[in-house]
């Protein structure tokens, strides 16, 4: 993993210290435990400051995203949630290819 961290290089999604990590999901959800939501939303806060945009993805029922959206930890980044349950259509293309339109 570090060797493909080190070739991936400014592109690489891996977290260079995961005491950051743990110390975001410590801040913004002590003692939450669910569908590695802790995890979840230090990454997008990490990737967030580094990248253009955020595009996060979970199935339409799941709690979890909602508890993480709650936070509001992500409204300074550009962030685009999907939530679907197996009804991908041109509706959902339309919205993904927008945000990417204006992240460039």
């Amino acid at each position: 993993m570090a060797d493909l961290d080190r070739l991936l290089g400014m592109q690489s999604i891996f977290s260079p210290d995961l005491e950051v990590l743990r110390g975001e999901a410590n801040r913004l959800l002590p003692g939450f435990a669910g569908a590695n939501g802790r995890y979840r939303i230090a990454k997008a806060l990490e990737l967030g400051c580094r990248s253009s945009g955020v595009l996060t993805l979970s199935p339409r029922y799941e709690n979890t995203a909602t508890v993480l959206d709650m936070t509001g930890a992500l409204e300074g980044f550009p962030h685009f949630h999907l939530a679907m349950d197996n009804d991908w259509d041109e509706g959902a293309w339309s919205r993904l290819n927008s945000f990417l339109y204006y992240l460039k």
